[in-house]
């Protein structure tokens, strides 16, 4: 795969489906408008849905132009990174437009590399290096595309995570819909089959005794 996109500075950085690494964030999170935007682009284009986050604190964030602002509410969304990388980032919700920021955490839990030189993010969390797809802002920042799902994805809530860390986990791929319906279609004709080598042996031992 090829290195980062370059993205003009006038790029609607705060579109739904990407995410901004910002190290010295200690926890996700985004803007009220910005969520909703993501939100409405989960459900239309792949039929998920981020889920609340009941029963927990919602801290308060300092942003660079020395505001402040408490969250007001707590979500996981569903990710995908490269349609390789399937998981579900806890983040939180402020007031506001803000891009979705990526907390410290959740980088080192991806162990997301950036080579500054290539502008190339990759990954080794599958255990290999995985080249993230990525724009480069015109004010230096990157943004992580956070919505490459395959077409039609089954998500598992029973699923178990590679990596679990409260602020994201990281499970085994999805399978489609498609490979989901090929797999139930198998179990069927597996339980045919057998049902039919039960009846075979039935009829055996009835013609036997007769």
């Amino acid at each position: 795969m090829t290195k980062c996109e370059r993205c003009d500075i006038s790029k609607n950085v705060t579109r739904p489906g990407w995410g901004m690494p910002d190290s010295g964030a200690g926890l996700c999170v985004i803007g009220e408008e910005t969520f909703k935007e993501y939100q409405t682009h989960l459900g239309s284009r792949f039929n998920l849905a981020a889920w609340k986050v009941e029963d927990i604190r919602l801290p308060w964030f300092r942003f660079g132009n020395s505001s402040s602002s408490q969250a007001i509410c707590c979500y996981d969304i569903p990710v995908c990174l490269t349609q390789q990388i399937f998981g579900v980032l806890r983040v939180f919700v402020v007031t506001g437009s803000a891009p979705l920021l990526l907390s410290n955490k959740v980088l080192k839990a991806i162990q997301l590399k950036c080579d500054f030189g290539s502008d190339r993010l990759t990954t080794n969390i599958l255990g290999e290096e995985v080249v993230l797809t990525s724009e480069l802002l015109g004010t230096g920042h990157y943004l992580v595309k956070l919505d490459d799902f395959q077409s039609k994805i089954e998500w598992h809530e029973a699923s178990v995570p590679l990596v679990g860390t409260p602020e994201i986990e990281i499970f085994p791929q999805q399978k489609t819909v498609e490979q989901v319906g090929n797999v139930d279609n198998a179990a069927e004709d597996a339980e045919e089959a057998e049902f039919e080598e039960e009846r075979r042996r039935h009829l055996e031992l009835t013609n036997l005794y007769r």
